[in-house]
């Protein structure tokens, strides 16, 4: 998968979140980019489909990242995505642990190879 592929042709016209993206992604390093592609390919909150910017969670990536020393598997890593949307938004927001398979499974199998 492409870098940026989930911004849309709206937000990519401005060329400003490519810039904001590519920093954050600079700063944090590859694992970060990791866990915020996987997220937002999935949506987990429906935010990114409600039009929000493309680095709506960027934030909720943050801190995956830094919860994710001693996730030893992807279920774990399932979880920790879960509970960190449930800490940021709200159960309610944040889903079923389910919404949180396919962000998980994609973070996992692009780092585990």
């Amino acid at each position: 998968m492409a870098w940026l592929d989930w911004v849309t042709p709206e937000w990519e016209r401005t060329g400003y979140w490519r810039e904001v993206l590519d920093d954050m992604r600079g700063r944090y390093g590859e694992v970060y980019a990791l866990i915020l592609e996987a997220i937002s390919h999935s949506d987990p909150a429906g935010l990114l489909r409600a039009g929000f910017p493309p680095d709506e969670y960027s934030r909720e990536a943050e801190e995956i990242y830094l919860r994710l020393p001693g996730t030893p598997s992807v279920d774990d890593v399932r979880q920790l995505m879960r509970d960190v949307f449930v800490d940021c938004f709200s159960e309610h927001i944040a889903g079923p642990v389910a919404d949180y398979d396919a962000p998980a499974r994609e973070f996992w199998a692009r780092t585990k190879d």
